[in-house]
Formats: C-alpha cells, structure tokens, sequence
C-alpha cells in the first residue's frame, strides 16, 4: 500500500508540477568573472562584469558592474522560475507585474513557451510587453548555439501594441544583443563565460575614460521611455551648459542643467510622469551652440 501511494504521489507531481529545464540558466550564466564586452549605437565600447555575490532581503544576488563606470552596480539573479531579477535603487522602478519585492524587475523569462508574452511595469524599460519568439541555433563566434529570441512592445495611441526589435541571448554566452530601435542597441564584441574567451576582447586598461573631442548630445536612452528616461552629453573643454526639455509648443518642461561645468560626460534622468504621451525635446545650449534631442513618451 506504501509503495501505491509513492507512485501516486509521483504522477501527481510529475502531470501538476512539471519539471523545469534548470539548464536554461545557460542564457544568462551568472558568475564570478563572467565579463561581456558590447559595441553601442555611439560606437562606444561597453564592459560588464559580475564581481562578486551578495545577499539582499534573502536573496542571493550577482554583482554586475558597468567597467566604464564602476560606481554603476545592479544585483543580478535568475529566480525558482527562470526569470532574470534585475534588483534597482528605489522602490519606483520595481515591476508590480512579477517581480518578487518593490524593488525588483524581470524582463527575460528564461522558461517562458513560445509566443508566451508578459506585462512590464517598473517604468525603466521603453518597452511595456515582452514576447518570447522560441530558440533557434545560430553560428556565434564560429561555434553553433542556441538563441532565445525576444521581441519588445508598446502600446501606440490606437491602443494596439506594436512590437520591434527586442534582444537576443545565447545559451552558453548571455545577452547577445539588445536593440530598441535601429538607432539604439547593444550588440555584443566579445565575452569571457567560464574562463573561455568568445570573439575579441580589449583590454580592460585601454578602456579607460578619455576626455571628450567635440561636443555630443547623445540620444535618450530609453526612447520611448515611460517614465523615466537618461539625458547623456559630452562636453570637451569648461563650458556653460544648459539643458532643458521642451514640448512641441515650445513650451519649456524642466531644466535639468544649468552651470559651469568641466570636460566630461554627464547624464541627467528626466522624469515624465506628470506628462501625457507625445513628443518631447532635450536642448542642450553650450557656448552659445545649441543641440537638439527628440524623445517619444509612451504610456
């Protein structure tokens, strides 16, 4: 009678409970030393890292470092159902839709089914909706591996979802590329997963931060964005510098800058919440040069 109820208990658990594939982990490999070197729309090369492990509120976590700038951290960890938890500074950017504390958001569902999609709502990502499009096997590197495909989506003024571009993570390697628009990507150089090293890698000493050459407005990023968005400039020499937000009436929304600053890169975060969908531009105002930035807010 005891071995009956065994074999009951296993269909029961086998047909309601089924097993997930633990090796999709692979699409994300969080470890210590893994590094990814990727090439963006401004043809910058960007270095992450993950450093070290730490535990938050009972959750064990992967410190992911943006080499360029060290300061910039994010706790990294794939949960019990293979979502990949990005955990952020404040309670604002938590995803209400999933994630496990306020603080939290998942954007990858590394289990997900095909054409499963799900609801973002931590407001970081330009994207509203993320689809899962299924893996497929693609040549990376000069090796063939398996590529889960996402795709990302918005809600336009009609009230359709539109979707475009998305990401793509290689089982074995990571985030392969990361595109929002064809103006706005990440798409990965080279990586070193495991010790093994895939694609080309520069030296982590030639990366450090030179001085700008010109002045530079770079495109928000996210855009669209829903709420929050990051300004970027780049000054070469002392200068005063003013920047403010606009609507298309030409009617001022906020200013983020104004002062005398030094060379350097700067970023300012410009908050639309009080705002209602539409085009929005950044103008950036420098030894009287002026330089201008469309953005789309999309709620």
């Amino acid at each position: 009678m005891k071995s009956y109820y065994i074999i009951i208990s296993l269909l029961i658990s086998t047909f309601c409970f089924p097993q997930i594939d633990t090796t999709k982990k692979d699409f994300y490999p969080l470890k210590i030393g893994n590094l990814w070197q990727y090439r963006n729309e401004s043809n910058y090369i960007i270095t992450e890292k993950i450093i070290s492990d730490t535990i938050i509120d009972g959750y064990f976590y992967y410190s992911l470092v943006n080499v360029n700038t060290p300061t910039f951290i994010l706790p990294v960890r794939i949960d019990s159902i293979l979502r990949v938890i990005i955990r952020h500074g404040g309670p604002f950017w938590g995803d209400t839709c999933g994630g496990n504390t306020p603080y939290e958001s998942s954007v990858y569902h590394l289990n997900a089914e095909d054409s499963a999609f799900w609801k973002i709502c931590d407001g970081l990502f330009l994207e509203q909706f993320v689809r899962f499009n299924g893996i497929r096997t693609r040549n990376i590197f000069g090796q063939p591996h398996e590529i889960m495909e996402f795709d990302y989506g918005g809600i336009a003024n009609v009230g359709d979802t539109i979707w475009f571009y998305g990401a793509r993570l290689a089982k074995g390697i990571g985030l392969l590329e990361e595109r929002h628009y064809e103006w706005s990507y990440n798409i990965l150089q080279g990586a070193i997963i495991d010790g093994i090293q895939y694609g080309a890698i520069v030296s982590i000493g030639d990366l450090e931060v030179s001085l700008p050459v010109s002045i530079v407005l770079h495109q928000n990023f996210p855009n669209p964005f829903n709420p929050y968005t990051t300004i970027k400039y780049e000054i070469p020499e002392r200068s005063n510098v003013i920047l403010k937000v606009y609507n298309t009436l030409g009617q001022e929304i906020i200013t983020l800058t104004d002062d005398t600053q030094s060379a350097g890169i700067y970023e300012k975060e410009f908050n639309g919440n009080e705002l209602s969908s539409g085009v929005y531009f950044a103008v950036l105002t420098t030894n009287q040069t002026m330089f201008v930035s469309k953005m789309l807010l999309l709620k």
